[in-house]
């Protein structure tokens, strides 16, 4: 967009600023109407794409045909495929080292062929966009960028997210939890959003307890069955004295970057601590 404000109004676009004016009055008054709004949401912004999409069209289509490159606004427009080049090699190098770095997906990554061969488009990528940029070769840096953005798309849908999907899905540990609630006992979670465990559990009746004073009370009750609870507030609880005795650890999962632990009131039965 800023390449195409100053090339709309520069001196060579003088003779044919009028047809210029129509769009930037369109884009800049729903622009500036919706930022001074104290209500903002993203679906008023929309009527701004075809105004900006006619000034960078227009743009586009004035410096693929000229032989002269050298004036500022056309800079402008070469910019961004350097700093998307930068990106590309930084994300390449950094793909080919991911094997050789401990984190808590190196197990699903660790020299995966998924990795390897987005690292390698990205860096043979990279390095086309920037001989294009530099030869002024403007479509070819443009669809070189498209496609990569496209195969990598394709490459972490097919083959990245399904890795991943274990590690921030409460499934697995919802179907455990539903093995472990005895018949006639309730469910509770402390301080813990509820609805991804209601929905892979079956369950719509988790009870939600806010406070440690009503979690105290919850556990002393008859009916109490399973509590789902943060491993850090279990630790915190537990450095208070809060946690009676009766009160065990019978599963514990990790979810995204969160530990999740489930409490079960009663004796340890042996299934239950072979399951931890």
């Amino acid at each position: 967009m800023p390449g195409a404000f100053l090339w709309g109004f520069s001196k060579e676009q003088k003779k044919n600023r009028i047809k210029f004016y129509f769009p930037f009055c369109w884009f800049l008054t729903i622009f500036i109407f919706f930022s001074i709004s104290t209500s903002k949401r993203e679906l008023y912004l929309l009527p701004l794409y075809p105004a900006a999409a006619i000034m960078i069209g227009g743009f586009l289509s004035h410096f693929s045909f000229q032989t002269e490159r050298t004036a500022f606004p056309f800079k402008t427009l070469i910019l961004p495929f350097y700093l998307m080049d930068g990106a590309f090699l930084t994300m390449g190098i950094a793909f080919w080292g991911f094997p050789f770095i401990e984190t808590p997906l190196s197990e699903s990554f660790s020299f995966s062929a998924y990795i390897l061969l987005l690292a390698m488009i990205f860096i043979l990528g990279g390095g086309l966009i920037i001989f294009s940029a530099r030869k002024r070769q403007i479509w070819s840096s443009f669809l070189t960028t498209a496609f990569l953005m496209f195969t990598a798309f394709l490459i972490t849908i097919e083959g990245v997210l399904p890795k991943i999907n274990h590690l921030k899905s409460a499934k697995p540990f919802c179907k455990r939890i539903t093995r472990y609630l005895s018949e006639g006992k309730e469910i509770a979670s402390y301080r813990v959003k509820t609805s991804p465990f209601n929905f892979y559990t079956g369950l719509n009746k988790i009870k939600k307890i806010p406070t440690s004073e009503e979690l105290i009370n919850y556990l002393d009750s008859p009916s109490t069955g399973l509590v789902i609870i943060k491993e850090k507030a279990f630790n915190q609880l537990k450095e208070k004295s809060l946690i009676p005795i009766d009160i065990h650890i019978v599963d514990k999962a990790k979810i995204g970057h969160r530990a999740f632990l489930l409490l079960f009131k009663g004796e340890k039965k042996k299934e239950r601590e072979e399951a931890i």
